[in-house]
């Protein structure tokens, strides 16, 4: 997916803070191309992780995000959510940098209260992430979802979700300013 320069990305390990799916663990594609075929994209991705657990990760983020000017974060398009705590410091964050997009989705369900206050930000979109193997959200929240997923292309034809163009550009950041479902196609 081609996000643009503008979107900052925040990744974690896969595997380490998912609790994925039987389709997950055999598609998750942050364990396979550039997150396999790169060293350096595995160990940023550790690093995060490391980093997001010191006491002085909430501070380190926001003055990362207003010395850079940043204005879209893409969190865990790798990883996911590992704690309550690591969930309350995104929300401390999001409530420092009003004026940033902050965009993820997430399979953490033992989360699901927490994640929903997160999400009840006005600057922070998360959508519940559901596949094949777990086809039916139960957060409360709008979906992301693999193509293949049931009901997905009935949902498609009644335009309650919409299909993403991997070009976030060129579809002028819809789904970051929008609680939209949205289809991804399977790569």
């Amino acid at each position: 997916m081609r996000m643009g320069d503008e979107v900052y990305i925040f990744n974690l390990p896969p595997l380490k803070t998912c609790c994925p799916t039987p389709w997950c663990r055999q598609n998750c594609y942050a364990l396979k191309g550039n997150f396999r075929r790169f060293p350096s994209v595995r160990k940023s991705a550790e690093w995060r992780y490391k980093v997001s657990r010191l006491p002085d990760f909430v501070e380190r983020v926001v003055k990362e995000i207003k010395q850079r000017h940043i204005r879209i974060v893409r969190l865990h398009a790798s990883g996911d959510f590992y704690s309550r705590a690591y969930v309350k410091k995104w929300i401390v964050i999001a409530r420092q940098c009003p004026n940033v997009r902050f965009r993820t989705t997430t399979k953490r369900h033992d989360l699901t209260d927490i994640i929903c206050e997160l999400n009840g930000l006005p600057n922070f979109i998360i959508r519940e992430s559901i596949d094949p193997s777990c086809p039916k959200p139960i957060m409360g929240l709008t979906i992301a979802a693999i193509d293949t997923t049931p009901n997905v292309q009935k949902l498609l034809k009644e335009g309650k979700i919409i299909r993403c163009i991997n070009d976030c550009k060129k579809c002028g950041y819809i789904c970051w300013h929008n609680r939209v479902g949205i289809c991804f196609t399977q790569h």
